[in-house]
């Protein structure tokens, strides 16, 4: 019989005659081999009137593994930064029979892990955040080489039936609550300044909490409190002035 696999197809073909091995085995990796079943790829196949179509793949199937935008990674100081990476996943030939028993989710899952467990392992060797070009591209580096690339398949890629692409890092930034609190903490220093000045030129006639809270004011930022941010001038103001009494 002749059957024809078309263009970017791959099939999963099952041998009926042919059983599963049952024996016992005093080493299992997690992995059964699969000896009744083959893979075609597309193209004129020969088959035998007892071996029958199983499942089909498209060979041009993409499956984008992507990071938890919210998952953090912790440095050597204990501070925390958040990067988002994308790994694209493709069926591997010659090893389909391995990558039709596993679910998508399955797959998703280990490859991301890997991944994961690789960052936080280069990221937990910095001592503070840092996110210049020359330490980006090391860690870059680095993560291109986890899945061996195009000259080298490594043994879970080999047991899940797939390919995976070159890991790309394409976003790294600091926990949203640690970037606000740098944000808060830059607006309450720009207020104090401005509030320094406008006492300077003043020539004393207006106080340095009425300055800040026109300061906070021209600032615009309402999730800072003006009053908060009085009592924090105020007590910049006071160490100010016992400097200034002690000379």
């Amino acid at each position: 019989m002749i059957i024809i696999v078309p263009e970017n197809q791959a099939w999963v073909m099952a041998n009926r005659f042919k059983n599963e091995s049952s024996d016992k085995t005093e080493e299992f990796s997690g992995y059964r081999k699969i000896k009744a079943q083959t893979e075609f790829q597309a193209g004129l196949h020969w088959i035998y009137p007892w071996e029958e179509k199983g499942e089909e793949v498209n060979m041009k199937r993409i499956i984008p593994v992507e990071g938890d935008p919210e998952e953090t990674y912790t440095l050597a100081d204990r501070s925390t930064v958040k990067l988002k990476f994308l790994v694209s996943v493709v069926p591997l030939p010659g090893y389909i029979v391995n990558f039709v028993r596993h679910d998508e989710e399955d797959i998703i899952k280990r490859v991301r892990a890997k991944a994961m467990a690789f960052l936080q392992g280069e990221i937990g060797k910095m001592e503070k955040a840092s996110f210049n070009k020359k330490t980006m591209e090391g860690i870059q580096a680095k993560f291109e080489d986890l899945y061996g690339g195009p000259k080298h398949l490594e043994d879970d890629e080999k047991d899940l039936g797939i390919w995976t692409s070159t890991p790309q890092i394409f976003d790294i930034s600091l926990p949203k609550e640690v970037e606000q609190a740098i944000n808060e903490a830059n607006i309450i220093q720009q207020a104090m300044d401005k509030a320094d000045e406008m006492v300077r030129r003043s020539n004393g006639k207006m106080s340095y909490g009425e300055a800040m809270k026109w300061a906070s004011v021209s600032q615009g930022k309402a999730g800072i409190g003006i009053l908060e941010m009085a009592g924090l001038a105020g007590n910049s103001n006071k160490k100010k002035s016992g400097k200034k009494g002690g000379n």
